[in-house]
């Protein structure tokens, strides 16, 4: 949905794959004459619902003002819209074309767009919603959202005011982008589906759901958890990894690299995490054969001065031995030794002390004495946030310690921005080069887990100042704080999440977990 109000794209019966619609604009008629809601000279606001995805959007012009309401019915695929205006005689006009699995039906104020096998099935799905109240519709839309947000904890942080409705919309941003069959969670609506400026975002990684596992589990989104942990098996390769990303069914998506490493040990973190979290004891044995899976492709990785083989980063730009992926290994690796310890003792070992002996090639191979400071691949000192990684959330050195603080301070001089953001590294170019709104809570992040509050809340002030009127968080952000590229990313809401909520056990007492078993 545009922020006139333009239906953009529709999908269905996935979040993903091919559009399915061409047209849906929206129009009053006028004394013989039609004013199409998205051209100017209207102007345009939007809201949410409080609690709920019914979008309101009026248009105003000189003489003339029309509100528009927008939701997804709860458990039909059907798109309904009311128009209300006041002007005497205005009517009703909708403009449609779609494929042939759609069809559209209308009355005097409401347009009714559903999705069907066939166009028949879709016809007759319409006719039934706008046969039915619209008052209706709202009320099903917001049980639905107030049932899944009521299961949710509340946000727990002192240190900004008002940050509930964006927390409440980060978790309704989880939902609307989760395929509810498979469990998968895309990264953000496609908003560039001829990969004309990027390689497309209508997909699933694995490192962005292990992320907003992470989330989900500090929210208490137990539906969201278990929906991720059911799907990331299913998506996995024989040989252990998770390769670069996928469709919503699990199936294999366009890539253009190898693998990245990072995505395997991220998604065994994420597992470790849950049981951390949930103690589920079927759960826990039924992703055990995954992350020894996973577990064995990673120890084969391990190359021999001590660090992962080369790999696509985290950005998916470059290949190289890079921090991040070493300290992501061994977040991975720790919890595949905790994981063998409850379902196959004779393998903790094996794990344990892998992680640990990367753990300690970390400092030799990416400590730079002439920077003062971890570098970020193996042969480049660019300052890059992704280091972060190293304290948070991977713990794979001691984050109160004095490199990994002189890190995180070059981190916050080279790459800080006026007005609080954080770019991802120096001279990063990819969309325009700005900051990142998961940078800022990243650093955030690692504040907090080093006890600096104030570091923590500005981190907060920040991306409440930078999420839109409808409290989305972007991509990308221009130093004005205005959003530079997509619109809402799910990775931006999880580090959210994360950081209005106290830290996961993982993250916090990781010992208990990363303790070796020897003999």
């Amino acid at each position: 949905m545009s922020e006139r109000g333009r239906v953009q794209r529709l999908w269905w019966p996935h979040p993903d794959r091919d559009q399915l619609l061409d047209e849906l604009r929206l129009g009053v008629e006028v004394d013989g004459t039609t004013r199409w809601l998205d051209e100017e000279p209207f102007a345009w606001e939007q809201s949410y619902a409080d609690g709920a995805m019914v979008l309101r959007t009026t248009a105003r012009a000189r003489d003339l003002e029309v509100e528009v309401e927008d939701l997804v019915h709860p458990n039909e695929p059907v798109l309904l819209r009311r128009v209300s205006c006041a002007r005497r005689g205005a009517r009703l006009v909708a403009a449609f074309a779609g494929s042939e699995t759609l069809a559209v039906a209308a009355n005097e104020n409401v347009v009714a767009c559903a999705a069907g096998g066939t166009q028949a099935e879709a016809q007759l799905r319409a006719d039934a919603m706008v046969a039915t109240s619209f008052d209706e519709h709202v009320a099903a839309r917001r049980r639905d959202d107030g049932g899944r947000l009521a299961t949710a904890e509340l946000p727990v942080q002192q240190t900004v005011a008002n940050l509930e409705r964006l927390y409440e919309r980060s978790l309704l941003v989880f939902d609307t982008l989760a395929d509810r069959e498979s469990g998968a969670v895309i990264a953000a609506p496609e908003l560039d589906p001829d990969c004309v400026h990027s390689g497309g975002y209508g997909f699933v990684w694995a490192r962005d759901l292990a992320f907003l596992v992470l989330a989900a589990l500090a929210a208490g989104r137990r539906d969201l958890v278990e929906g991720a942990l059911r799907w990331l098996p299913r998506a996995q390769e024989p040989s252990g990894l998770w390769l670069q990303r996928h469709w919503t069914d699990g199936s294999l998506a366009p890539s253009w690299n190898a693998h990245q490493l990072d995505e395997t040990g991220a998604v065994l973190f994420a597992y470790e995490a849950a049981w951390r979290e949930l103690r589920d004891e079927a759960l826990d044995a039924a992703l055990w054969p995954s992350t020894r899976s996973a577990a064995d492709f990673l120890l084969g990785s391990i190359e021999a001065q001590g660090i992962p083989c080369e790999t696509a980063d985290l950005w998916e730009e470059r290949d190289g031995c890079h921090a991040y992926t070493a300290a992501a290994v061994v977040g991975g690796l720790r919890a595949a030794s905790s994981f063998a310890r409850r379902h196959e003792p004779e393998r903790a070992g094996v794990y344990g002390v892998a992680a640990e002996r990367l753990c300690a090639a970390l400092d030799r191979c990416f400590w730079s004495e002439e920077h003062g400071r971890y570098v970020r691949t193996l042969g480049d000192p660019t300052v890059d946030v992704s280091v972060l990684g190293f304290a948070w959330p991977f713990v794979a050195v001691d984050p109160r310690g004095p490199r990994m603080r002189a890190t995180a301070e070059a981190v916050e001089l080279a790459l800080g921005r006026p007005g609080g953001g954080i770019l991802r590294y120096e001279a990063d170019t990819y969309a325009g080069g700005n900051p990142w709104v998961l940078a800022a809570l990243w650093l955030g992040l690692y504040r907090r887990q080093i006890g600096e509050t104030a570091g923590h809340a500005d981190a907060l002030a920040y991306a409440q100042r930078v999420a839109t009127p409808l409290q989305l968080l972007p991509e990308q952000v221009t130093d004005d704080g205005a959003p530079a590229w997509v619109v809402p990313l799910a990775w931006s809401h999880a580090m959210l999440v994360l950081t209005l909520r106290p830290e996961l056990e993982l993250v916090r007492s990781p010992d208990e977990a990363y303790a070796i078993v020897t003999g």
